[in-house]
């Protein structure tokens, strides 16, 4: 997860942003190189607290990207906000920042879903590149 991150910081200092760019094929290709960077992080047992939260965070993210109802990423969201909330306070600073972060990224996901919603957009929504 650390070194997800640490690609996503690169992307943005070098003015990359996967989310906006010109093709849905390349942001159909990004959230599935994320998916598959949560599917590798489920696939590790958790040897801490520290871990799990950051396991489950990566689960809930796979399955968001993989969902095809807006109702789907409200749940998803919900579960993650309700992960986050009841991880320890004694967790590092950096973990627990990560899992704001995958939780503000749900947020986001759920918001984009239900505006095109909103909006009758044509075709389909998900995934989205939020």
């Amino acid at each position: 997860m650390l070194f997800a991150l640490e690609e996503e910081e690169w992307a943005q200092e070098a003015g990359w942003d996967i989310a906006f760019r010109t093709s849905v094929a390349d942001a159909d290709a990004a959230w599935k190189l994320v998916a598959l960077q949560a599917d590798e992080l489920i696939r590790v047992s958790p040897l801490s607290s520290s871990d799990l939260l950051l396991r489950r965070m990566a689960g809930l993210m796979k399955r968001a990207i993989s969902a095809t109802t807006v109702g789907a990423i409200c749940d998803i969201h919900a579960k993650a906000m309700k992960c986050r909330l009841q991880a320890s306070k004694a967790l590092p600073t950096a973990v627990y920042d990560l899992a704001f972060e995958a939780e503000a990224c749900l947020e986001q996901m759920f918001e984009h879903a239900h505006a095109c919603e909103a909006h009758w957009v044509d075709g389909s929504i998900l995934p989205l590149a939020a």
